[in-house]
């Protein structure tokens, strides 16, 4: 109904011939809704425009205005339809500057500007009525010492529930804790290199062990690191008191030629004999 007598005013304000078309290129009232609110309330402020299209674009109207203690809840939405326009702008106040006393409060909002291209219109909005939720009544009935009707009773609440108990999830927890701890150990020492352990292991062999281990390795290299190693084992044979065996290294250590593989077993066999019979090589 307001938007046909808006399209009527439209129509005998902007029609040709009319006495009032050189008026205002732009009419405008303001609106509103509820009238009366209470702490909480939204209110609903709407701008009708009535334009004159010939000389004021309908879809460049901008409303601005101040709503203070309310902030809207959103950007103004707009309605266009020919020549009438209406801009709603939703406000809310959820701040104690919105509580009411027991008695009628009067709120009006500061006047707004409807701005149109290079004018502009100031448009006033009629007053708000607050008033307070709380029944001044039952304020003044009450007992100050007992609990306010709007607290919530903290006893009332349900018992706090839970997907899986907080204990087994603890020790869930902890077990996979201790699981990834093992694994990462255990990697840990797979990746230490082997030759760390096979030193310790040697360090404590005896001497002609150790002369004899180095003599073997020493095959897969030249023929000066298999020299080398004969005369170390020699020499190791001298102190263990084996001179005959220690001959045999030396001679095979300073031949004309390479050392013989087949005579190098043969003394490493005697050796081993010799370890064997001496307590796996060890001075008595």
């Amino acid at each position: 109904m307001r938007r046909l007598v808006a399209f009527a005013v439209l129509a005998v304000a902007f029609a040709p011939g009319s006495a009032h078309a050189k008026g205002p290129a732009v009419r405008a009232k303001a609106t509103l809704t509820p009238r009366t609110v209470l702490f909480g309330d939204t209110v609903t402020a709407e701008v009708d425009a009535v334009v004159d299209p010939k000389r004021v674009d309908p879809a460049r109207l901008r409303l601005t205005g101040d709503f203070a203690p309310y902030d809207p809840s959103g950007p103004v939405q707009r309605s266009v339809q020919g020549g009438y326009v209406r801009l709603t702008l939703r406000l809310r106040c959820w701040t104690t500057a919105c509580l009411a006393d027991p008695k009628r409060q009067r709120l009006v909002f500061p006047p707004a500007t409807l701005v149109y291209g290079s004018g502009s219109l100031r448009v006033r909005w009629p007053s708000l009525e607050r008033y307070s939720r709380l029944d001044p009544v039952d304020l003044a009935r009450g007992d100050p010492r007992a609990v306010a009707p709007w607290r919530g009773d903290e006893t009332a609440t349900p018992p706090v529930s839970y997907t899986i108990d907080p204990g087994l999830l603890e020790g869930l927890l902890l077990g996979a804790a201790v699981v990834l701890l093992a694994a990462a150990a255990l990697l840990g020492l797979r990746l230490v290199p082997q030759r760390r352990f096979s030193f310790r292991r040697r360090s404590q062999l005896a001497p002609l062990e150790r002369a004899l281990l180095v003599l073997e390795a020493a095959w897969a290299r030249s023929a000066a690191d298999q020299r080398k190693a004969l005369e170390l084992l020699a020499a190791e044979l001298d102190v263990q008191g084996q001179p005959p065996l220690a001959g045999q290294a030396r001679e095979l250590a300073w031949s004309q030629t390479a050392p013989e593989p087949g005579a190098a077993r043969i003394l490493a066999a005697s050796v081993r004999d010799v370890i064997g019979a001496r307590a796996n090589g060890r001075r008595a």
